[in-house]
């Protein structure tokens, strides 16, 4: 090989998502009343997270897509187009791609580092009246930066442990303490 030529704009990109995903996002796209109030337009703003945690300027939209789930991988691949003027975006670099395809109001969010999984079960610590703790099985929504929507199992204005869950027991006493707004506001270092 004595040359690669690459076209970096638009700069496409590669992705997949889980076949739970995949049956999320068929389902909403599929329905004609979501349809009817915009969902075709949502396709096209697909958000592409830099590894540095930026997002890249431009939304993106796609432009391909597997025929079926991959057997191997339990996974479904699409490819998407993003402008890219001026020639930030680079082939081989590592992003993630939004796909925003519902938006939530009126929804139960708590810092993600509250939920505990276990077997596939999700759990929160509840501070119940006496300051008593209470361990409560929820239902966990879409994850945002640090924080995650509780679809069922835990009605607002509720007081969860965030910190200390390693020390604390159903039935006990606590002195629950206020997160600060900074560490609340602060952005996850996980993926």
């Amino acid at each position: 090989m004595l040359n690669v030529l690459s076209d970096i704009d638009p700069i496409r990109v590669r992705f997949s998502i889980s076949e739970r995903e995949y049956l999320i996002l068929a389902r909403y796209y599929l329905n004609r009343e979501n349809y009817d109030r915009g969902a075709e337009r949502d396709k096209s703003r697909l958000v592409l997270l830099l590894a540095d945690g930026s997002e890249h300027a431009h939304p993106g939209k796609v432009v391909a897509s597997a025929q079926s789930i991959n057997p191997e991988t339990g996974t479904y691949s699409a490819e998407a187009a993003f402008p890219n003027p001026s020639g930030l975006l680079l082939p081989g670099l590592f992003a993630r791609v939004r796909a925003p395809y519902r938006t939530l109001e009126g929804v139960t969010v708590v810092p993600r580092r509250a939920v505990s999984e276990l077997q596939g079960r999700y759990q929160l610590y509840i501070v119940a009246a006496g300051n008593i703790i209470e361990v409560r099985e929820v239902t966990p929504g879409p994850v945002v930066d640090n924080m995650i929507v509780i679809e069922s199992g835990l009605d607002g204005g509720e007081t969860v442990v965030v910190e200390g869950l390693q020390k604390v027991r159903s039935g006990m006493t606590v002195d629950p303490q206020p997160l600060n707004s900074a560490e609340k506001a602060a952005p996850t270092s996980e993926s």
